[in-house]
């Protein structure tokens, strides 16, 4: 029996996108386990294809510092006492720069696989295929169980989770007045200091508040509740009108997402919302600007309603393989009109 360790940073989403890759990894009759940051790990919860979840703290990577270099050792060290305890012999490689593929293997893995941005990020890879911007994220993961004794099925792309009811959630939807006949969920993205510090600059995947206020308006004249979601670092609107519930901060990740299921269609950035959208089992209206949507949007779920709608104004991607925004003009999410998105989302609640 194979022993597959699976090794990424994050973030929510793209571990998400990873989850049919290790599926069918486990179909094949491998053990598996996943070694993930520690903000990803949540969405990993439950999941029963994988044997054994071990998490790190991912902001190591984020500043040089003497602290975090020695913090890096530590982390070799658990990979290698991972690969000796559990007998791994293979660690896939999920993340794409090449410090990961070199931590692999001074943890002493002698098969690791994974993707070579670009033909440069390779090096410390012994299987690996190359990765661009022209395929789908999913795809490219799946891609790689080529390596792992399996023929990737490229048809299945659901992700892998466990969707779960709160007692939480229950009792705050029972004693929010919902009086309308649909409710519609928004997620406004996040805020400036979080994308600041993962991209060094303003973020242009985020829509204008003024117009997220003018679509809200929109629907609640249009007699539905509209359910606002989000985390701590997320923006937030003062909306007062009746119809309009604000539960922004109010859910742990998982809660979040039993939230959303509660809803009747979801409307978001392209974000890790979307892909919440498509685990809860509900219509995603996803609103991208200088990312792909065609890479990125979810494809296949069990439910029949999804996958939804998305909407781009743009003929390339500014967005570049190494997450750079240089390229775009900034007002990407701009030319996106509240028309359009009324038109793309009344189907789904009429």
């Amino acid at each position: 029996m194979q022993s597959i360790l699976f090794f990424k940073i994050g973030a929510i989403g793209d571990v998400l996108m990873t989850t049919p890759l290790v599926r069918q990894v486990k179909q094949s009759g491998a053990r598996v386990g996943y070694f993930v940051g520690k903000r990803a790990s949540v969405i990993l919860q439950g999941n029963k294809t994988i044997n054994e979840v071990a998490v790190f703290d991912e902001s190591i990577f984020e500043k040089k510092t003497i602290g975090n270099i020695f913090r890096m050792i530590q982390l070799v060290l658990q990979l290698r006492h991972m690969r000796h305890h559990y007998h791994y012999k293979t660690i896939v490689v999920l993340d794409r720069h090449r410090i990961f593929g070199l931590l692999a293997k001074l943890a002493g893995f002698k098969k690791r696989v994974g993707l070579d941005r670009l033909g440069k990020d390779g090096k410390f890879l012994t299987h690996k295929n190359y990765r661009d911007k022209e395929w789908r994220e999913v795809e490219h993961y799946l891609a790689l169980g080529e390596f792992l004794g399996i023929k990737p099925d490229m048809d299945d792309q659901r992700y892998e989770y466990t969707l779960t009811q709160s007692d939480k959630v229950n009792q705050t939807f029972k004693e929010t007045r919902f009086q309308r006949r649909k409710k519609i969920g928004i997620a406004l993205g996040w805020g400036n200091q979080l994308s600041k510090s993962i991209h060094g600059t303003a973020d242009c995947r985020w829509r204008p508040l003024e117009k997220w206020e003018k679509l809200i308006t929109e629907l609640l004249d249009k007699w539905y509740d509209v359910v606002a979601f989000g985390g701590p670092s997320d923006r937030r609107l003062t909306v007062k009108r009746v119809g309009y519930h604000d539960l922004t901060r109010k859910f742990s990740l998982k809660e979040t997402i039993a939230a959303i299921s509660k809803t009747d269609v979801l409307i978001c950035q392209e974000s890790w919302f979307m892909h919440f959208g498509a685990v809860a089992g509900v219509p995603v209206v996803a609103l991208a600007g200088p990312t792909n949507p065609a890479r990125l949007y979810p494809h296949l779920t069990s439910t029949e309603k999804y996958p939804g709608e998305r909407i781009r104004k743009m003929d390339i991607e500014c967005y570049d393989a190494y997450g750079s925004f240089a390229a775009c003009a900034g007002d990407e999410m701009d030319r996106i009109e509240v028309e359009e998105v009324l038109q793309k989302t009344l189907p789904f609640v009429r």
